[in-house]
């Protein structure tokens, strides 16, 4: 089934209005808006970002702690070893 010509001029002016709205209407900046915001909640997870870096403390915060917990458990159970 071919498209009308009728059909080719309504979807251009669709198009043609969506993309108006975009650039130029209240959507468009709405959304523009939300894309500064967005860039600046993702900036903070940037290697240089606070976020990133706070994650990356506690991460290796908690790895040093469960190491620490591995080797005293390790130590608790070479002496208990010792004195059977």
């Amino acid at each position: 089934m071919p498209i009308l010509s009728h059909e080719i001029f309504y979807f251009r002016a669709l198009i043609k209005k969506l993309i108006n709205e975009l650039m130029v209407g209240e959507k468009g900046k709405k959304i523009r808006q939300k894309v500064v915001e967005l860039k600046k909640k993702a900036e903070g997870t940037r290697p240089s970002g606070c976020s990133y870096m706070n994650l990356d403390k506690l991460i290796k915060e908690l790895f040093l702690e469960q190491n620490y917990i591995k080797v005293i458990l390790f130590f608790l159970q070479r002496s208990t070893l010792l004195r059977h």
